[in-house]
């Protein structure tokens, strides 16, 4: 995971990100963390690769969140850390309800949308951990964000 939270680092560093994400960065951070953690999952041709691709992607990309998510706590005062973690909570159940429904007494998950929330979490989050001072800021632009 070290190799992971360094790309991440270097992935900031480099688009200067601050204020709202756009999407080429959610794509171009999605893309170096699979070039880097699943090559193998980069040009994938059938729907079972693509399935099975998806869901390893998706595994990544949380981990890096939680990772993320508690480097940033180090750094926070406790109130911070609550409104964190209440901005958290919200960001799950809008993901959930945006990217999950149940039809037929099955369980539908749109990875693609998972994954593509999950990096916009994750580059917030990154943006906290990094700059804890405007911590006020970022946080307010997140919660928008949900």
């Amino acid at each position: 995971m070290n190799k992971l939270k360094v790309m991440v680092v270097l992935f900031f560093l480099t688009t200067g990100l601050f204020g709202q994400v756009k999407e080429f960065q959610v794509r171009n951070l999605e893309n170096s963390i699979v070039k880097k953690e699943i090559p193998n999952c980069l040009n994938v041709k059938t729907f079972y690769d693509k399935v099975y691709c998806s869901g390893k992607v998706y595994s990544v990309l949380d981990d890096a969140l939680n990772g993320v998510y508690k480097e940033a706590r180090k750094k926070l005062t406790k109130a911070q850390k609550n409104r964190l973690k209440k901005v958290q909570r919200k960001w799950i159940r809008k993901r959930d309800d945006k990217c999950a429904s149940v039809k037929n007494n099955s369980i539908i998950l749109n990875l693609t949308c998972a994954k593509r929330e999950t990096v916009e979490s994750l580059i917030y989050l990154n943006q906290i951990e990094k700059n804890p001072k405007d911590f006020d800021r970022l946080i307010n632009d997140y919660e928008l964000r949900r």
